[in-house]
């Protein structure tokens, strides 16, 4: 069933078991340069859990893990700042995660 497609197997992480205690979401809007390419950019850089490109008043929305809150000014801005097409960036902190759910597609 793998191998047509219609199975998929998916492991889902416990952040906090690999030292990530910091769970970031970034609103980016770009300007001056295709969106895929700075999504594309983004998706590169080791802290980022997932990029995806969106609708709304932000064209890319992200997921970041951090092991300390300094690893956002000390890390990842600098190297977010270097980025061309990056108009603006909106951060919210994850205080709690309600559901992350990765059993989509299995009966319950």
């Amino acid at each position: 069933m793998t191998d047509s497609g219609s199975l998929r197997i998916v492991a889902a992480t416990d952040f906090a078991a690999y030292g990530y205690n910091v769970l970031v979401a970034l609103e980016i809007k770009v300007v001056g340069r295709s969106v895929q390419a700075v999504a594309d950019e983004l998706a590169e850089f080791p802290e980022m859990f997932a990029v995806h490109i969106v609708t709304g008043a932000a064209q890319i929305e992200a997921l970041v893990g951090m092991h300390r809150f300094e690893d956002l000014s000390e890390t990842l801005m600098p190297k977010m700042i270097k980025v061309s097409g990056l108009a603006c960036i909106e951060v919210g902190i994850v205080t709690d995660i309600v559901t992350y759910n990765f059993d989509v597609g299995i009966p319950r």
